[in-house]
């Protein structure tokens, strides 16, 4: 309320702003954001903001400002390999468990929840959508088929954004 340069205000981030993503406007106090932000490295700031008058003498006010990053899709599920070679006995049983597939999503809530797939076409082999364990489902033949070459696919279950995935080779 005070008149001339003692009520001229003036706006700053003073505090909590370690990675420099928050600009805000001196003059209007508007908070920008001016550097992409990343929920992976950084899941929240608390930003301290600052108001100056230009009086003499000099009064000023702050507040604290939660800023908590809202989680995007953008991790792909990831297999440690990108291919697995293992052995199998031909005289394995029938719902044997042979392989365990893992993967990893950063991302929180349905965007890093996995669901595995065989993309494969065979009535030899299944997976296990939640756990990506992978097992026999029919009798093996080394002399008719000495090598079996299944892809699997784990995918991501984000509801909002696309959902991504990665695919890994088991022979």
């Amino acid at each position: 309320n005070d008149t001339g340069f003692n009520g001229k205000l003036v706006y700053a981030i003073t505090n909590g702003n370690e990675n420099g993503c928050f600009a805000v406007d001196i003059d209007s106090g508007e908070l920008r954001l001016i550097c992409p932000l990343d929920r992976e490295s950084k899941e929240f700031y608390i930003l301290n903001i600052t108001v100056y008058d230009l009086g003499t003498p000099q009064n000023s006010v702050w507040k604290f400002l939660a800023v908590n990053i809202l989680d995007f899709n953008d991790n792909p599920p990831l297999f440690e390999q990108s291919r697995y070679v293992i052995n199998v006995p031909e005289n394995a049983e029938v719902d044997s468990s042979i392989f365990q597939a893992q993967a990893i999503d950063f991302d929180l809530e349905d965007n890093g929840i996995i669901r595995y797939s065989l993309l494969t076409e065979t009535d030899l082999f299944q997976i296990n959508e939640e756990t990506g364990e992978v097992s026999v489902t029919g009798r093996l033949d080394r002399e008719i088929i000495p090598r079996h070459d299944l892809r699997i696919e784990a995918r991501d279950q984000a509801k909002v954004d696309p959902q991504l995935f990665s695919l890994v080779d088991l022979v």
